[in-house]
């Protein structure tokens, strides 16, 4: 089975994933990331405006794909 690695950025950190996940496919990956990012935004979002990333790679190192989110509050006028 092969292994995933999750690395989350925004404005203020980089987490790279070091130890990583083991998943059936590429799709199985693509899931989980879309569910971690959420996640994820839903503890640090903070009322201001961020975007936060997931980059998943390979285990030889190959970025298979970017997730973004852009969390954003705009004020009724």
């Amino acid at each position: 089975m092969p292994r995933y690695f999750f690395d989350f950025a925004d404005a203020n950190e980089l987490c790279q994933d070091d130890q990583g996940t083991d998943l059936p496919d590429a799709e199985a990956a693509r899931v989980e990331a879309a569910r971690a990012l959420a996640a994820i935004v839903k503890d640090k979002a903070d009322g201001s405006s961020r975007d936060f990333a997931m980059i998943v790679r390979t285990e030889k190192g190959e970025v298979l794909l970017h997730a973004r989110i852009r969390f954003e509050i705009e004020m009724a006028h």
